[in-house]
């Protein structure tokens, strides 16, 4: 496990900012850093990942990585710009354990883009920094305690389940039922059914709606696609069944999720 610290000296840490183009600090493997960071996709499309569960991030939403929990960020489309800021873990505040993602506040990101302002992964231990700093993490821990899951996708460990899972993430194009997921596992569709559902807590239709709903919004971020293109391409044949999940799961209709991408 690559273990990453920037090369900051810790007597006397409170935060650091960086900003650019995440391409550049994206790893191939889970690494981790002995500070807490938020990650702020400012355009783009990402996947943060921690060995256990996918979760995308888009250009309105933010994350929460603590101290010492294993991730990688996946570059999805074209570029991928991002605000950071890592912060001592010692810092006053009762922050999650595990990776959250959410949408941060107006005033939090007007304190991220002035925390990032000057140059990249100075110390900002004193004067106004610092109280910037600290009235930041006032209002992250405020912004945390709103946070609600969109879209998480676990990652499995039983190999039938694996298997399953890559065939789905290779035809959730078209239409695909129990007897061909019975195919893939070589297990009746009821023994599957229970296989899948105990370790990944979702049931393979369910997985099968999320991914979809996975690909629709990576396509609303990344292309220009027509809403009825993006319906078919994620395998609907039904615009308004597509409208209904994606509305359940973003709590948003296609439009404005799109919208939401373009005022981040």
């Amino acid at each position: 496990m690559e273990i990453i610290d920037f090369g900051i000296r810790k007597k006397g840490f409170c935060g650091v900012g960086l900003k650019g183009s995440l391409e550049d600090f994206s790893s191939d493997t889970l690494h981790v850093h002995p500070f807490h960071q938020v990650l702020r996709i400012s355009h783009g499309v990402a996947l943060l990942e921690d060995g256990h569960m996918t979760r995308p991030q888009y250009g309105f939403l933010t994350a929460f990585i603590p101290a010492r929990v294993p991730h990688r960020t996946r570059v999805l489309g074209e570029l991928v710009e991002y605000q950071s800021l890592y912060f001592s873990a010692s810092l006053s505040g009762l922050f999650p354990k595990q990776i959250v993602i959410f949408r941060m506040s107006e005033l939090g990101r007007s304190l991220l883009h002035q925390l990032n302002s000057g140059e990249p992964l100075r110390n900002l231990n004193r004067g106004m920094e610092r109280d910037c700093l600290n009235l930041f993490i006032k209002v992250l821990e405020h912004d945390l305690r709103g946070a609600s899951a969109l879209l998480e996708l676990r990652t499995p460990a039983d190999e039938t389940n694996r298997k399953l899972c890559a065939y789905i993430e290779q035809q959730y194009h078209r239409k695909i039922t129990a007897a061909d997921c019975a195919a893939i596992a070589l297990l009746s569709f009821r023994q599957l059914s229970r296989r899948f559902r105990d370790e990944m807590d979702v049931t393979v239709f369910a997985y099968l709606r999320m991914f979809r709903m996975l690909k629709a919004s990576i396509l609303l971020n990344t292309a220009d696609a027509k809403m009825l293109d993006v319906a078919y391409q994620c395998g609907y044949t039904s615009v308004s069944s597509f409208f209904t999940d994606f509305k359940r799961t973003f709590s948003c209709s296609p439009v404005q999720f799109r919208r939401l991408q373009t005022m981040a």
